[in-house]
């Protein structure tokens, strides 16, 4: 059950960091990935 939520947080953070890039320039979605804080709030919620 574990591995379902694993992959399943992976995808939805991936599916709204694509969104995000959708909205954004393409600098502003890459400095977002790089960004540990902004990561951190999207993987803890």
């Amino acid at each position: 059950m574990q591995v379902v939520f694993n992959i399943a947080v992976v995808v939805f953070t991936v599916a709204n960091l694509a969104a995000m890039g959708l909205e954004m320039n393409l600098r502003e979605a890459l400095r977002t990935l790089r960004s540990a804080h902004a990561i951190a709030l999207i993987t803890t919620g």
